[in-house]
């Protein structure tokens, strides 16, 4: 994990991200979506971070593609606070684009893009937090419904495009089955395991507009059997981020 001052902040390798206004801290399946999402072909001039909370996957997507503009929408309004300022103090700020307290489903897009990263909210049932702004982030399921959220990644998406998102593994197949019906098809998945005596704890799926012959798989532990020591390929993937690799 990245280094952690009094759980306020999350400071990485060339920007730090603040989270105290956010219902959605910095996690874990939310670094590896910013390190792994697999761009184009032809490297990204323009990407979208669709409800970007503190701003970390935008600032993530802005320090892997140097030569990209990277839009950021979201509809909270603290939130759109702490993305402004962690935006405005990271080195890539001339680069980042916060379209505040917007609902992306309405929104009108300055243009296409040819990355959307997405780590939506998917509890619908289970309990609810106290807090307001964590209901939002986590469990606001009913306001980005699957169905509705594939729907707009296609009409924002270029045509070459990828659009990567962030599920349990129930979700993901009900958000596949959505993806496909707006036109979107599925050509890698990451598998994302805690170790490998637990079991799957999230996917990470790439979607394209053209088919693909089959779904790509990738697998990756968080630790080692032991538990204790990070996996080499977490390690790896994270090394341009966290300071403690």
């Amino acid at each position: 994990m990245p280094a952690r001052t009094k759980n306020h902040f999350f400071r990485f390798k060339q920007f730090t991200v603040e989270h105290a206004l956010c219902g959605m801290k910095v996690s874990t399946e939310a670094c590896i979506l910013g390190a792994w999402a697999p761009a184009p072909a032809t490297p990204p001039t323009r990407i979208l971070d669709i409800g970007t909370g503190s701003g970390l996957l935008a600032l993530m997507l802005a320090q892997r593609f140097a030569q990209a503009e990277v839009h950021a929408v979201e509809i909270e309004a603290n939130a759109c606070r702490q993305a402004s300022l962690n935006f405005a103090r990271s080195p890539f700020a001339e680069r980042l684009r916060l379209f505040e307290q917007q609902d992306v489903l309405r929104w009108e897009a300055p243009c296409l893009y040819d990355l959307i990263v997405v780590n939506p909210p998917f509890f619908a049932s289970s309990m609810r937090p106290q807090d307001q702004r964590k209901q939002l982030a986590t469990h606001g399921v009913d306001s980005l419904p699957p169905s509705r959220l594939a729907a707009c990644c296609a009409r924002l998406l270029s045509t070459e495009g990828h659009l990567v998102v962030l599920y349990p593994p129930h979700e993901m197949q009900q958000f596949e089955q959505h993806a496909r019906a707006s036109g979107l098809h599925p050509r890698q998945q990451l598998c994302i395991y805690h170790s490998e005596k637990h079991p799957l704890f999230r996917l990470i799926t790439v979607f394209g507009r053209q088919p693909a012959a089959g779904k790509q798989q990738h697998t990756l532990y968080i630790r080692q059997a032991n538990q204790t020591d990070y996996h080499p390929a977490y390690v790896e993937l994270l090394r341009p981020f966290y300071i403690i690799f």
